[in-house]
């Protein structure tokens, strides 16, 4: 159950502040009047207030109930959680932390009542490829909870197939969100290229296409495909015009002091400095390589004086 936890939460902190638009659900609108006064107070509260009213009213009516619908009274509080934004979760989040309640996962099912869940599930459809995207996260967690390895494969294979039908924004943060996953689910596609991967190549193939440099993150490379395949991704990145790399998150790791070395390796065939690989962790040579290649004169001064800064914060 924790690792379902774990898969719930992290596909909800990337994937539900998305979706706009109308969401189907299984009777939630029907429900949410029943629990909610419609009245000129019940207007004046925040989203937030709204949907904990919601929470309550569906934990009032599974106790009076005595549980006869709760699969179907959480699919709609799910659906009403959707229609939040960014900021509204976060106020959750803090209210959460803060009172201890007013979690989604506080009223999921039973495990009695997880095949009943799974039935409901299964009959959704989204109408968008979002959508679709977000009911088969759904349907991944219920994989997960029933430990059928089979169909979370099958989930696995089909989301990868309909991140791609999405836009380029949404499907780099789907292929990032779904490469977190697998680890959580034990699972290895076969013959399949980690998500990050595919991204990180379909960015560079796509950066000449654009007029303005394209930023694009470093994954960890070594983790993801061995020092091998990722010295040979980094050849190729190093190679393509038109980009702006970041090693925000790989500091310190292999992939760094890898990219370091093939840097300074390819001096020559940089067509421009990546200035992040010489100050995080110093790397001096390098640091001489780019200021010999790249740099003008006027500016050597300016850059000296960080790279006295870099070096005295490490030895420091």
């Amino acid at each position: 159950m924790m690792r379902a936890k774990l898969i719930f939460i992290a596909t909800s902190a990337f994937i539900f502040n998305s979706y706009s638009g109308e969401i189907q659900c299984l009777g939630a609108n029907n429900f949410l009047k029943q629990v909610s006064v419609q009245d000129e107070e019940e207007k004046s509260k925040s989203p937030v207030q709204e949907w904990l009213a919601v929470y309550e009213g569906i934990k009032n009516k599974n106790k009076q109930n005595n549980n006869a619908e709760v699969s179907l009274n959480w699919l709609a509080l799910y659906d009403s959680y959707l229609e939040l934004n960014y900021d509204n979760y976060m106020e959750l989040y803090d209210y959460f932390k803060k009172e201890k309640k007013g979690h989604l996962l506080d009223l999921f099912p039973e495990p009695n009542k997880w095949d009943e869940l799974t039935t409901l599930i299964e009959k959704r459809e989204g109408n968008t490829n979002k959508d679709k995207v977000r009911e088969l996260h759904l349907k991944l967690l219920m994989s997960v909870l029933n430990n059928d390895i089979v169909k979370q494969e099958e989930i696995v294979t089909e989301l990868s197939n309909q991140i791609n039908n999405l836009d380029d924004s949404d499907k780099r943060h789907q292929n990032s969100l779904l490469a977190s996953l697998i680890p959580l689910l034990s699972l290895e596609v076969e013959g399949s290229k980690p998500p990050e991967i595919v991204q990180l190549e379909e960015d560079l193939n796509q950066a000449s296409q654009y007029d303005s440099p394209q930023y694009i993150n470093m994954p960890d490379l070594v983790t993801l495909v061995g020092r091998k395949e990722a010295e040979k991704i980094l050849v190729k990145t190093f190679k393509t015009k038109n980009i702006n790399l970041s090693f925000r998150f790989v500091k310190g790791s292999d992939t760094y002091s890898l990219a370091q070395k093939i840097a300074l390796k390819m001096i020559a065939e940089l067509n421009k400095a990546h200035w992040e690989l010489c100050f995080d962790i110093p790397n001096i040579e390098l640091f001489e390589a780019f200021e010999k290649k790249f740099v003008n004169k006027p500016v050597l001064v300016h850059l000296k004086l960080l790279k006295m800064k870099s070096i005295l914060s490490w030895v420091v």
